[in-house]
């Protein structure tokens, strides 16, 4: 994994910064930028270290997940302070139970929606 590491360093962040339309949109381009990068630079590595590869993919598409939501146009330089949410409302400036979406229904404070692809803000 350490050799995967430095050859995918400074170059894990460009499918981060992508433009998706939808949070799957955004892991599927994730997967296919960094199968590309492999195949493309290093096919030996490509190939040999598969399991590997997935991997990192699997940690960067987990990064992309916590920190953008495509859907609401925001992502974690829009919030970079929300440790905690102590310092910045960050999601809990519509998130705080006051705010109703068109359709009547209150937004809640709950965050379990971070952990799906495409976020319940769709």
């Amino acid at each position: 994994m350490i050799l995967l590491c430095r050859r995918l360093r400074g170059y894990q962040y460009r499918p981060l910064e992508g433009t998706y339309a939808s949070g799957k949109e955004g892991l599927d381009g994730i997967r296919k930028m960094i199968m590309d990068f492999y195949q493309k630079s290093y096919p030996e590595v490509a190939s040999s270290k598969k399991a590997e590869i997935e991997r990192a993919i699997a940690e960067i598409q987990n990064i992309y997940s916590r920190n953008y939501d495509p859907a609401m146009k925001v992502n974690w330089k829009n919030f970079p302070d929300n440790a905690g949410h102590m310092y910045s409302l960050g999601c809990f400036r519509c998130h705080d139970g006051k705010h109703v979406s068109d359709d009547g229904r209150v937004i809640s404070k709950d965050c379990s929606h971070m952990s799906s692809p495409d976020y319940a803000h769709g």
